[in-house]
């Protein structure tokens, strides 16, 4: 049959409708370009994006929908059949698509500029003290003595999240209770905190340059071998700051201090599989990516913990230094050797 605009429409608010249904948050009408989509659903805290799309409409419009917090999967095929596009149709319907996705990225750019502006500000009027030495997270994770991270007036931790270039553009909250939150309408993707300074300019280029997923992770690292260390708040994280690091620093080694998520395989997921170890997949993956080496922390089958600073509180300082230190000759050797 011959193609109306109503009838493309009407297949992608169906689509859309889809996606809804099984629990994903959309901004508007799907993108139905055969390119995969991570979204967030219901139930997603921070960055978490848990739902992925696909959508086509060549010939009889489809599409794949997968919430992966939900367990749920499900193909989708349009109900009143197929369509016949024509070459101005479909030269249409991508460039309406191309324009929808270009809005929205103007869009986040504009309230990511807003909140590095409403930051900046905050810093300007010394909204921030350095945390005491009883406050209740770092005395958990043993890190109270100095020195120690800024704290905002409502107790929480300040880490500040900068760019390649060292420009400011959001933070992360840490709750006294460990719960941890970014700015609200902030930039997080490829931001990073250096310890000790700030930005790719206090990198010395000739020392391993260490990244670590965590704040208390990398705040362990740092005190424990004096490393240059960077935090990228994230696993999913990890990669993109790593090679913006190896493209910055294309002779320096580059160490992943990854989080092992050791106990999740033993988890069953809501699919019925076996939940991934994604601290290490992710760890090792950044990895590779830039031609670096993983250094991650081992633990008992029934031990709790995933980082650094859990092996730290649990076998002690003095090891965990040693199995550090222990870990970055390899990787420097192998990194001198080529292998």
């Amino acid at each position: 049959m011959n193609a109306q605009p109503l009838n493309v429409q009407d297949a992608i608010r169906e689509f859309g409708d889809v996606l809804q249904e099984a629990g994903l948050v959309l901004d508007g009408l799907p993108d139905m370009d055969d390119r995969l989509h991570r979204v967030t659903v219901e139930g997603d805290k921070g960055r978490e994006r848990s739902g992925a799309y696909v959508g086509h409409l060549d010939a009889w419009p489809a599409g794949y929908v997968q919430n992966f917090r939900a367990g749920i999967k499900r193909n989708w095929k349009f109900s009143k059949g197929g369509l016949q596009l024509s070459a101005e149709e479909r030269r249409q319907l991508q460039a309406e698509t191309q324009r929808r996705q270009q809005e929205r990225e103007a869009e986040r750019q504009r309230l990511h500029e807003r909140t590095a502006a409403r930051l900046w500000r905050m810093v300007r009027a010394h909204a921030f003290r350095q945390a005491p030495i009883d406050h209740p997270y770092l005395v958990a994770k043993g890190l109270a003595t100095s020195p120690r991270p800024l704290q905002d007036r409502d107790g929480n931790l300040a880490i500040m999240a900068y760019d390649i270039g060292g420009k400011l553009w959001s933070m992360q909250r840490i709750g006294p209770d460990g719960r941890k939150r970014f700015l609200h309408d902030g930039r997080i993707n490829g931001l990073h905190h250096v310890m000790r300074g700030r930005g790719w300019q206090y990198i010395d280029a000739r020392r391993p340059l260490v990244i670590a997923e965590g704040w208390a992770t990398g705040e362990t690292i740092a005190r424990l071998t004096g490393a240059t260390v960077v935090v990228a708040f994230s696993s999913w994280n990890l990669e993109i700051v790593a090679t913006e690091y190896r493209a910055r620093f294309p002779k320096t080694l580059i160490v992943i201090a990854g989080d092992n998520d050791h106990r999740k395989p033993m988890e069953i997921g809501p699919d019925g599989q076996s939940k991934r170890n994604v601290g290490r997949e992710a760890a090792e993956t950044a990895a590779a990516a830039v031609k670096g080496y993983a250094v991650l922390p081992e633990f008992a089958p029934d031990e709790n913990g995933s980082d650094w600073n859990d092996r730290m509180r649990r076998y002690g300082a003095a090891l965990v230094k040693l199995e550090l230190l222990a870990g970055f000759e390899r990787a420097v050797s192998a990194f001198e050797s080529g292998t």
